[in-house]
């Protein structure tokens, strides 16, 4: 079992699609795929929260959210502090992964950027 907050989730989600291409051990590749799997499943359910806190609190015309130029939605101004607390509420919200960790031995001949390993640390134990 692994804890972690929301925020490091959806950055481990980035990292693991960036080396899902190499080649590990199958012990280890069967263990990050399992990370994988678990860290989808739990941004999928960050991001239905994400969207009904835009839902609750966007503006909307004609019953459509209005979007922004940059494709955003636009929140409601005087929603905008309550939307912001409750997004940093959801991102630092810890929750547990039903996974194993990777041992450091099996995976210290690989490389890593420093970007990468910030990340992995989470799933590692030494």
């Amino acid at each position: 079992m692994i804890e972690l907050q929301v925020k490091d989730l959806l950055g481990a989600s980035k990292i693991l699609q960036e080396i899902s291409n190499k080649s590990f051990k199958s012990c280890v590749s069967y263990l990050l795929s399992r990370i994988k799997r678990e860290i989808a499943r739990e941004a999928e359910l960050f991001n239905q929260a994400r969207k009904d806190l835009i839902i609750k609190y966007a503006d909307k015309e004609n019953g459509e959210i209005k979007i922004d130029g940059y494709g955003n939605a636009n929140i409601q101004k005087e929603y905008r502090e309550i939307f912001n607390r409750e997004i940093d509420d959801l991102l630092n919200t810890r929750i547990s992964l039903n996974v194993s960790p990777i041992s450091l031995s099996d995976i210290e001949n690989e490389s890593f950027t420093i970007e990468q390993m910030d990340l992995l640390n989470l799933f590692i134990e030494e």
